[in-house]
């Protein structure tokens, strides 16, 4: 069975892939989420083989502990669906730098490190998915949102 991590899986986009994965036989879903009552929610509704797992992008100094014991309860992670993201409104020249820190760190380098962390697994194991997800919306360049920054990576 292969088990895919979903973030940001307890409600819109994520939770519509978690679904479109759990449909599929033999893929265990790890119901991404920053609160885990959410989560739980969220992986009660689409069922067995639906597993919530809390996961907080944006606890930087916390993120190698939250996966390390994710892989530990859940084993090895062969699809990383990297989908939560926020959207920092306001004015991108007068924004504060707590506010461009936080959506750097859950739409940049949260998805980073998972990725760092869960490559050589399967690389190790010959297999592996990644799916970086990312949206934004932009009304005008006066009040233009913080963007969000997802990378494109290609894997060996």
């Amino acid at each position: 069975m292969r088990t895919a991590l979903i973030t940001g899986a307890n409600r819109g986009i994520g939770l519509a892939i978690a679904a479109g994965l759990h449909r599929l036989a033999g893929i265990k879903v790890l119901v991404g989420s920053r609160r885990h009552a959410e989560g739980e929610k969220a992986a009660k509704a689409l069922g067995e083989n639906a597993v919530p797992v809390q996961l907080d992008l944006s606890e930087s100094e916390n993120l190698s502990r939250q996966v390390n014991s994710i892989v530990d309860k859940h084993g090895a992670v062969d699809i990383l669906v990297n989908n939560a993201g926020v959207l920092e409104s306001g004015n991108l020249l007068d924004i504060g730098r707590d506010k461009l820190n936080h959506s750097l760190q859950v739409n940049f380098l949260g998805p980073l490190e998972l990725i760092r962390q869960l490559v050589p697994g399967m690389n190790t194991r010959g297999y592996g998915r990644i799916v970086n997800v990312s949206s934004g919306w932009v009304p005008s360049p006066r009040d233009c949102p913080v963007p969000l920054l997802t990378p494109s990576v290609r894997l060996r």
